[in-house]
Formats: C-alpha cells, structure tokens, sequence
C-alpha cells in the first residue's frame, strides 16, 4: 500500500509540475497572484518528501503531515485536506480499494470546506464536491472506474467555474485552484489504470493575469498581504478559535489541524494582528508573508518576502525556506558552482545598500569576492561577502539573525557560531586523517576534515556528533539536521533511525530537521 501511494503522488507531482505555469497564469482568484501551480506544486513535493522519508505503516500519515506542514497558499491547504481526507480513508481501511477512494473523498470535501471561513462555489471545492458525489456513484464498478469517474466530474466541474465566479468570467478563465485539483485526480485514476494522464486541454488567455492584477490593484480592497504561519504543539481547539479570529483579521481564511501543527493563512492588511491570534493557541514557526498587490510580471517568485541578501544554497528541498526568509536563492549544484557573471545576476536581482552574500560553499567565496570588486569597479555598488556562511546550515543560521536591513556584521556573527559536518560515502579507496577507507564507506566529515570512518552511515552519524560537540565545547542549544535523498535507500528505518540516533545523542536539543535533497552529503548536521 505505501508503495502504491507514493507512486501516485509522484505522478501527481509530475502532472502538476508539468502543467505548473498554465496554472500561474489562471491564478486570478482569490487573488491574481499566479502562484497557485507553484503553490500546488509546493504542497505535493512536501507531502512526497515526507513519505518518501518514512517507513511502512508512518508513510501514509508522514504524507499528510508534510501536506500541512508544506502547504503554500490557500489552494495548498486545500490541497493538504484532500489528501488528508483520501490517506486517512485508505489508512482506515487497511487498503486502497473503490469504497476508501470514495469514502476517502466523501471526508476530503467536508474537511476543505470546514478549513475556509466562507466556502465559494467555483473554486478548488466545487471540484472536490464535484468529485466526491461522482465516486460515490461509481463505486460499485471498482477502484479503477471510481478514481476515473472522480477525475472526469473534477475536470467538468472546472469547465463550470467561470459560470459561477464573476472575476472568472471577466477575466475568460477556469478556476486555477479547481484545475489543478483536477489534475491531481488524472494523475491518480491514469496511474491506478496503468495509463499516461490525458487531461483535457483548457484555454490560458494570454495576459489574463496581468490585466486581472492591474484591475485588483487599481479598485483595492481585500487583504494586501498573505500570512502564512504553523502553530507548533497548539492548544486544544486552537484551529476552530483561530478560523474565527481571523475572520475580524482579514479574508480567505484557512486553517488546518494536521497531527501536530496547525497551518495558517489569510489575507489581511494587519500582519501583526494575525500573528498575535496564533501566539494565543502556541508557538508560530515557518512565517510567511507576500504583498498581494504586488503585479505579477515574467520573473519567476523567488520567495514570499522580498529577497535582502544573496544566499547560495545546494539543497533544493531548501529553496522555497531561503527565498521565504528574504534570501534571493543562488542555486550551487555539485559539480557546477556559479559563474562571476551569475553572482552578479544575482547581486543585481537583490534591492539593498550594501549586498550581502552567503556563498554557501567554500568554493564560492572566491567568486564571490571578484564578483563584489566587479560591482564596485563598474556599478560602485557595495558588496560584502560573508566568508564564514560556507554551509547550509549556517546559511539558515545568519538568515534566522536577520532583521531589518540585513548587516553582515551581524549575519557574520551568526554564521560563525555554527559548527557543520556531514556523512557522505567514500567514492573510491583512501587513506584518512581518520584511517583507511574503503569505497562505499561512510565518512564522518567536519569543517572538510574526514574524523570518522565507518560501515554503516548511522554508525558515521554517531561519531559526527561526537565531534561537532567536541568542536563546539559543549552540548549545543539548536541542531539542524540537513536529509538527503537517498535517506531511505541507505538507512534502515529511514527517517526516524536518523532522527533515534539524534535523540539519542542530544535528547533535550532544539532540533530542527529538515528534508533538504542535498546530494552528495546523505545527511548534514549543524550545531550553535
């Protein structure tokens, strides 16, 4: 069964991906922001990610929880109740079959409509409802029949949108948030009959979005920012009082209640009033905010705030957390560091007095540094490059210390007060400051200096955070742990046994752990 589901959330991954910047283009509801394939898109990698990350019977809980966890926009948090409402019928029956698919989207209409504070019909629930009522009849003919009737009733339910949403009509487009749900179902019913997806085609009128935007941001009115938050380890009842807070707040609310978290989002004028309602109900964490009245042109979104330093950054699952605390992303691939010229790309990219660059990798620095005296030399912009932030982690680390105008004394500091290592296989036979190594190995590795040799690469983690704490002199007060994506091939329990191991070492450390795909480093850790 855990197999099965993530062969098909991969499916609905690639289908999404593949159609994401159609659905950009007819994001102009709620608002015309054109984000709602990126958002989608956004909310399936993590739901991926995470399940990819567990083992046996956690893979289809630890889907929903990255669903939640990962959800952006109001079309993500949709999109996570109906997979919550899906896994959960599957999980409930011990298998996938047409009753649970059914019964699965019977749940998953009634938990996205309960997630908004004012359902709208012509939008992302129209076509749950949509799809729901027509598994429902289909399921006496079997699985196969009953996830294509869903998928067919989801993608006549989007042909119906502009009939019943006004902003639809005049802007000559389908709901985005619909379509794309729509998408996730034929991603599904295809896969579950062995066939290739084959959506039906809809028109994206050229320059829709962009005469859609001009027109909100010429009549005004609605929320001028998206908040987006989590509540970790919320009060009971926190999501229902929450929903009706943030209704006095600002509109297109949305709140969840995943296992451990409850996930945020509205539309308000009053960031600070928003925050305040979830600082009731716990501890909010992954904040996000984006100006909705900004006008969407061709460049693609980097993050949800508007980028105040360069970051380099060589794990994608990271990306999307770098841009939405204000770095413009400068992607490190191995192999393939950046250019002189790509700095200055993003140098240019980046509105501030001086620039401030976190090269991310070692080997950066140097470029990095004739890319600052280049700027100088031809445009006489500042900018000064922060040798120390040379990981990941102590780029998340500078980042976190950021407030304001960003100042790399500051942001030196913070980088500075990070240790980092990592475990990553031996390629080829060696000898080690830390002995003989043998290809396939695994490698304790510190500040680039190999301390442990081992067999097996929990064995590796033990023995990196017995010198990191060495390096740092003491127990450390916050570790990041950094999951490749080959997690689960190489450890068994996966994600859990990694994290065991943590615990074990460190029980009462802050943690934060995070799904970043770096390769070649199976894991990374950082400590302060």
């Amino acid at each position: 069964m855990a197999s099965e589901v993530l062969q098909l959330l991969a499916r609905a991954e690639a289908l999404v991906a593949e159609h994401r910047a159609d659905l950009d283009a007819l994001n102009v509801f709620p608002v015309p922001d054109g984000d709602t394939g990126g958002n989608l898109l956004a909310t399936l990698q993590a739901a991926h990610t995470a399940a990819s990350a567990a083992d046996g019977d956690e893979v289809l809980a630890a889907a929903v929880d990255g669903a939640v966890r990962g959800a952006r926009g109001n079309s993500g948090v949709l999109l996570s109740q109906v997979l919550r409402g899906l896994l959960g019928a599957v999980q409930d029956a011990g298998g996938l079959d047409a009753a649970a698919f059914a019964a699965g989207l019977e749940r998953a209409d009634g938990l996205a409509r309960a997630a908004v504070g004012a359902p709208v019909e012509g939008s992302l629930l129209s076509a749950v409802t949509a799809a729901a009522e027509a598994a429902g009849r289909a399921a006496p003919g079997g699985l196969v029949v009953t996830a294509r009737a869903a998928a067919d009733a989801a993608h006549e339910a989007v042909e119906r949108t502009p009939s019943q949403l006004d902003v639809l009509a005049r802007a000559g487009v389908v709901d985005a948030g619909a379509r794309g749900l729509a998408l996730v179902l034929e991603a599904i019913a295809a896969g579950l009959a062995g066939q290739a997806p084959a959506p039906p085609t809809v028109h994206v009128p050229e320059g829709a979005l962009r005469e859609a935007a001009e027109r909100a941001c010429g009549e005004g009115g609605g929320g001028r920012f998206e908040v987006m938050y989590l509540v970790e380890h919320p009060s009971s009842g926190a999501a229902d009082e929450l929903r009706t807070a943030l209704a006095d707040v600002g509109d297109s609310v949305a709140v969840v209640d995943g296992s451990r978290v409850v996930s945020v989002h509205v539309h308000t004028d009053d960031i600070g009033a928003a925050l305040q309602a979830g600082l009731l109900h716990g501890a909010p964490s992954e904040v996000r905010v984006e100006d909705l009245r900004a006008v969407p042109g061709h460049a693609a979104v980097t993050g949800s705030v508007p980028a105040r330093v360069v970051a380099g950054i060589g794990a994608p699952g990271l990306e999307r957390r770098v841009a939405d605390a204000g770095g413009h992303v400068l992607a490190l691939r191995p192999g393939d560091l950046p250019s002189v010229a790509a700095v200055l790309d993003a140098v240019g990219a980046v509105d501030a007095d001086p620039v401030v660059v976190l090269p991310g990798h070692r080997d950066v620095v140097p470029v990095a540094r004739q890319a600052a005296d280049v700027a100088r030399a031809e445009g006489g912009r500042r900018v000064e490059v922060v040798d120390a932030a040379t990981s990941a982690p102590a780029v998340l680390a500078a980042l976190a210390g950021m407030v304001g105008t960003p100042d790399a004394d500051v942001l030196r500091a913070a980088a500075e007060a990070v240790r980092c290592g990592e475990v990553v296989a031996a390629v080829r036979d060696a000898e080690t400051p830390a002995g003989p190594a043998r290809r396939g190995d695994w490698l304790a590795v510190v500040e680039g200096t190999v301390v442990a040799v081992a067999q097996a690469p929990l064995d590796a983690l033990a023995a990196l955070l017995d010198a990191l704490q060495d390096a740092l002199g003491s127990v450390p007060e916050l570790v990041q742990l950094h999951l490749g994506g080959q997690v689960v091939a190489h450890v068994d329990g996966g994600r859990r046994a990694v994290v065991d191991v943590l615990d074990g070492c460190w029980p009462d450390t802050e943690r934060d752990v995070l799904d970043a795909q770096q390769r070649p480093a199976l894991l990374v850790v950082g400590v302060e």
